[in-house]
């Protein structure tokens, strides 16, 4: 009767530490709220930051847990550190953000400034150039910066395999770098990639023809004959799937049969995948605490029971009668 009791409570403590997960209690509003006071946020901010990385409010069950996830709130004392250890003064700091877009007052965290700064000095001169060269299309900063942190949400795993593929088209069209002109054909295979391109980073392009100071919205297709070009400019506006613009590209007459087209097709290659290897860089170090946490535990509590268990019947079998023995009843 006292082993069957005692399994029947090991097998309930395993069941409560399966179920209990889900039941945990949600973070208290009170304290919530006072923490976003302390950090001077709010929670349209904090919904918006999880968003980001893919996870809810509901994915912590104290506070204690979420902030964690969210890291170290930036003092005098950890920026002085950061800047020592990346051996830069504040303001060159501050000229490093401005240069991609950011302020200080965009960062609540040490941890986050942190991956930017590494991120933005290893590609630096990178990004030096894809300004410089986007800048001959009329792209801006913001929206350099717009386009980028927009691909960087996107699941990697769904769009690498077709742009490893759209990629190596682009590479395998390199002869043209430097042509002064293209042919109908090239040119016609270089706007369908660009369409290719944007379309699997779930982007909407809408082409538009100015001619006379009259804007035409065009087909893609329709862009295959040089005479159509002429007179005229060229405008891409890029817009998400929820029809927010995050940039326009401007093509004058003399680029549109060019080698440039190739180029600023190759740039955006090249920045999609630098916005892939940042996705990849914040989503390891944001690794969520909780689920670790979980984990750990449970494996904890069953490697204990385990351990019960096997005490409970060696000493079961060391209290046992041995044959032959007379047992009074």
């Amino acid at each position: 009767m006292k082993r069957s009791v005692f399994l029947f409570t090991c097998i309930f403590i395993i069941i409560f530490s399966i179920i209990s997960k889900p039941a945990m209690a949600k973070i208290n509003q009170t304290q919530l709220e006072q923490y976003l006071v302390e950090n001077n946020w709010t929670m349209g901010e904090l919904v918006e930051y999880l968003n980001f990385y893919d996870y809810r409010l509901n994915d912590f069950a104290t506070l204690e847990e979420l902030s964690i996830f969210l890291g170290t709130p930036i003092t005098s004392e950890n920026l002085n550190d950061l800047l020592v250890n990346y051996q830069i003064s504040h303001n060159e700091l501050v000229t490093l953000l401005a240069e991609f877009g950011e302020t200080m007052a965009d960062y609540k965290f040490i941890e986050d400034l942190d991956y930017d700064v590494q991120f933005y000095l290893a590609h630096n001169e990178d990004f030096s150039i894809f300004t410089d060269f986007l800048s001959l299309v009329d792209l801006t900063e913001d929206e350099l910066k717009n386009f980028f942190e927009y691909v960087s949400t996107l699941d990697e795993n769904i769009v690498q395999q077709k742009l490893t593929l759209i990629n190596e088209k682009v590479a395998a069209m390199s002869y043209l770098q430097g042509e002064a002109k293209l042919s109908i054909q090239e040119e016609q295979q270089l706007f369908s990639l660009w369409n290719d391109m944007l379309k699997t980073l779930s982007i909407d392009p809408r082409f538009y023809l100015v001619k006379d100071d009259k804007m035409t919205l065009i087909d893609v297709n329709n862009l295959t004959t040089q005479e159509l070009f002429a007179d005229s400019q060229l405008f891409i506006a890029l817009h998400n799937l929820e029809g927010e613009l995050l940039g326009t590209l401007k093509f004058h007459e003399d680029m549109l049969n060019s080698h440039l087209i190739y180029e600023s097709l190759q740039q955006l290659g090249e920045i999609v995948g630098l916005a892939g290897e940042y996705r990849e860089m914040i989503a390891n170090a944001k690794l969520p605490q909780t689920a670790g946490n979980y984990v750990r535990n449970m494996l904890i509590s069953f490697i204990m029971i385990i351990f019960l268990i096997v005490k409970y019947m060696l000493s079961f079998k060391a209290h046992r009668p041995s044959e032959g023995t007379n047992v009074t009843y």
